[in-house]
């Protein structure tokens, strides 16, 4: 499975689910699917009287075998905070995304030149991506699950949570296999790169992680992008 192949598979679960209703028999089973995690996150039972739009995000990621790489939740601002932790989360609200990453909002709380800081009140999983604009499809958006578009930079975006689908395909499908690197397990650059490793990682240029592992397409253009935002001085 290829590292894009992943990413359909956590789109496509959710695209299943357009069209489901709130008080519906399968807006039940997504209650229910999401209580039968273990551990059940802060303990905390959903039931169908509750906003499930972060339930439904962390559903699709159990059904795709990624609650490795995508929080459980039932909360915006607490499956933020794992992003973060896991040093997985981007805050420049005009960010490009890929089908698969995680977009939260903050209704009303930016515009398009000031970051949004304010505590992420919905999400929705990317599962289109266009030149100017992105397709979202969303539990919880107006009683059921629906796909929208945004634009980059929509003033309601607070970040994005970003799934490690790299690592999560190395882990999966290639785990001892010759498509690996051979020191890739390997958690620190070698000593003619850790000068300049050390310097992207705190210019946030590149995650600091996997550093002798391969680079994607999308990574590559990633890291050019927040290059380009260091250059400008925005990469803060």
């Amino acid at each position: 499975m290829t590292v894009y192949e992943a990413r359909r598979l956590l789109a496509d679960k959710a695209l299943t689910f357009v069209g489901t209703q709130e008080g519906s028999i399968v807006h039940q089973w997504i209650i229910n699917q999401y209580n039968a995690i273990r551990p059940l996150p802060r303990s905390f039972p959903m039931t169908t009287k509750l906003p499930w739009c972060a339930t439904f995000v962390s559903v699709c990621a159990k059904m795709a075998g990624m609650l490795d790489i995508i929080p459980a939740e039932c909360g915006c601002p607490e499956m933020v905070k794992k992003f973060q932790a896991a040093g997985r989360w981007e805050e420049y609200d005009r960010y490009h995304p890929a089908i698969g990453d995680i977009c939260f909002y903050d209704w009303g709380r930016d515009t398009a030149d000031k970051d949004n800081r304010g505590t992420p009140a919905h999400v929705g999983i990317v599962t289109a991506v266009y030149n100017n604009s992105f397709v979202l499809t969303e539990g919880n958006r107006s009683d059921a699950v629906c796909n929208i578009t945004l634009q980059i930079g929509d003033g309601n975006i607070r970040g994005f949570g970003l799934p490690d689908f790299t690592r999560w395909v190395v882990e999966h499908y290639f785990e001892g296999g010759e498509e690996m690197p051979p020191d890739y397990k390997n958690e620190d650059p070698n000593k003619w790169a850790a000068e300049a490793w050390e310097w992207a990682k705190a210019e946030k240029i590149c995650d600091g992680s996997r550093p002798r592992y391969y680079t994607t397409r999308e990574e590559v253009v990633t890291m050019l992008h927040r290059f380009y935002l260091f250059m400008e001085g925005k990469n803060k």
